[in-house]
């Protein structure tokens, strides 16, 4: 027995239930935004399409054999039959089924703007809104004609509190743990694992399990949607400060682990890197007196990762150092020898030896041993 779309009417479950307890013959195939929850389901949750390799040294045809790619091609070749994937196309095509997570509807909208847009164009719009996409087949379903009536329609099934939480956790950058959305969204622990859960079941994020623990993550295509509506929350405000909050707190615990580089340390902050540069936005854009330290307790990890955040904060403490004096002296001693490090670590000996001369009547006021050491190497 097939049944396609149970999502609709998910209250058939303890029917079907009976049924197959009654028929033990019976075996049912049945698809669904939303698990059923029977004893006799066995769940197999359907994955975005592969996506294409490294663009910096795949072939067109390593591209075009991406099942991502290779759909954008055949759905552009029906309303376009010329349409061919080539050298000066290819990296744009693949960037496109990138953008769009592989996701096998956003990617048929997207091919199907190729009857008007080149693949370039095409993604300059996406960079711009999701919207660009357009609607699909007039046969389809109206709640499939957009990629943004898809999502509002699965945000439809839920609860009030699942709704709300999906909201929520919209304000977070490359996943979050359950305890990170307790403690954003204002929930007990075990109340936001309930309705992390109810939201997996209905696809609207997924759960990865990984060396650290379980990872929550939303695809792309639905946070842009999301996050609209976290936008439009009357308390929009006060859940990007508690995230802030948040991470702060996260790297400020991880400040002696990363000074000694500790290798799980490392590995957490790294899966936590963009939500901790929200952060750091948003402390310069509402508050900055926390920034000096923060600066002082993350540059150990981006200076070990290399990380394109290393040149953005660099600029940040630039920006910030005609106040430091008015930060309070710790902010300014942290502030001072994070812009020292930076300039050693770029070989800048003449801004190393100004910031020097700067922290020189601050000396003997240091009480952090670590502080203190670093600040003799500059």
């Amino acid at each position: 027995l097939i049944l396609d779309n149970l999502e609709q009417v998910v209250q058939v479950a303890r029917d079907l239930g009976e049924l197959l307890a009654r028929c033990p013959g019976v075996v049912i195939v049945a698809t669904s935004r939303t698990v059923l929850g029977l004893r006799a389901e066995r769940e197999y949750p359907v994955p975005p399409l592969p996506l294409p390799p490294d663009l910096a040294c795949a072939t067109v045809g390593e591209l075009a054999a991406a099942p991502a790619v290779e759909l954008f091609v055949d759905r552009a070749r029906r309303v376009r039959p010329d349409f061919a994937l080539t050298a000066d196309n290819a990296s744009a095509v693949a960037e496109i089924c990138r953008r769009l997570d592989g996701v096998p509807l956003a990617i048929e909208l997207a091919a199907a703007r190729a009857r008007l847009l080149d693949p370039g164009a095409l993604l300059a719009r996406l960079a711009k809104s999701m919207d660009a996409l357009g609607t699909g087949p007039v046969d389809m379903p109206e709640r499939q004609r957009t990629l943004r009536a898809t999502v509002e329609w699965s945000v439809g099934l839920l609860n009030d509190s699942e709704r709300s939480l999906l909201e929520i956790v919209a304000i977070f950058a490359d996943g979050w743990t359950i305890d990170a959305a307790a403690r954003v969204a204002g929930l007990d622990e075990d109340e936001a694992l309930e309705l992390t859960e109810a939201l997996a079941r209905h696809s609207l994020i997924q759960l990865d399990h990984t060396d650290l623990g379980p990872r929550c993550r939303m695809l792309e295509t639905v946070r842009e949607f999301i996050s609209e509506r976290l936008a439009n929350r009357a308390d929009a405000a006060e859940i990007a400060r508690r995230h802030a909050g948040f991470y702060r707190a996260l790297a400020d615990q991880a400040d002696r682990p990363l000074r000694a580089a500790q290798a799980d340390t490392v590995e957490r902050m790294d899966a936590e890197a963009g939500n901790v540069a929200a952060a750091v936005r948003w402390h310069l854009a509402n508050d900055p007196a926390p920034l000096p330290h923060l600066f002082r307790v993350l540059w150990p990890f981006w200076f070990l990762r290399g990380h394109p955040d290393e040149a953005l904060v660099r600029q940040r403490v630039e920006q910030l150092l005609p106040i430091a004096s008015s930060l309070g002296r710790q902010a300014e001693e942290e502030l001072l020898w994070t812009a020292g490090v930076s300039a050693t670590d770029r070989g800048d000996d003449q801004a190393a030896q100004a910031v020097r001369q700067r922290l020189e009547p601050l000396l003997p006021e240091i009480r952090d041993p670590f502080l203190f050491a670093v600040v003799d190497l500059f």
